[in-house]
C-alpha cells in the first residue's frame, strides 16, 4: 500500500504547464500526515506501507517531512509496521543537509526533470522567469554523489 501526501500547492518554480502554478498554499498537517502513517500501518497489519510526499514543492516543507518521518521511524520502533519514504521534488530547494537525512532515513528522492537542457529550460522556470537546468542538474549531481540509484 501507498500513500501519496499532498504536502503543499504552492511551488517555487513557474513552469508554463504546471496543474500547480505558484501561489502561497497552507500546508498539510502534521496531524494528517500522522493519521495516514497510523492508518498505513494497521491496513498492512504490521507489513510495509509506502509514504510518497508530493506537492506542488514539497521541499518548501522540509521541517514537516522530517516530523512524518520521525513519526514513521517512532511507529517502526514500536513495531507497528514499516514505512518506506519518498519524495518527488523538482529538486532547486535541495541541499546537503536534506540529503544527509534522506540517507539517514532511508528517504528516495526523485527529482523530475522534461529531459535534455532546450526541453527543459523551454517551460521550467523560475518564478522570475529564469531557466532551472543548469541549476538542476548541479542538485542532481550533489544526490547521485550519496545516492548513486535515485531516480
Amino acid at each position: 500500500m501507498h500513500f501519496t501526501l499532498h504536502l503543499t500547492t504552492a511551488c517555487n518554480m513557474n513552469c508554463s504547464y504546471c496543474y500547480s502554478p505558484p501561489h502561497d498554499g497552507e500546508a498539510m498537517s502534521e496531524d494528517v500526515g500522522r493519521k495516514a502513517l497510523q492508518l498505513g500501518a494497521r491496513m498492512t497489519e504490521g507489513g510495509s506501507c509506502g509514504i510518497i510526499f508530493f506537492g506542488g514543492e514539497p521541499l518548501l516543507h522540509k521541517d514537516l517531512i522530517r516530523r512524518i518521518v520521525g513519526h514513521g521511524r517512532d511507529l517502526e520502533r514500536r513495531q507497528s509496521g514499516r514505512f518506506h519514504f519518498k519524495v518527488t521534488t523538482n529538486g532547486l530547494l535541495m541541499d546537503e543537509e536534506f540529503v544527509r537525512f534522506s540517507v539517514e532515513n532511508y528517504l528516495l528522492i526523485a527529482m523530475s526533470f522534461d529531459g535534455i537542457e532546450e526541453a527543459h529550460d523551454l517551460h521550467r522556470r523560475s518564478l522570475n522567469g529564469t531557466p532551472s537546468y543548469d541549476l538542476l542538474r548541479r542538485r542532481l549531481g550533489m544526490l547521485l554523489e550519496v545516492r548513486p540509484y535515485s531516480s
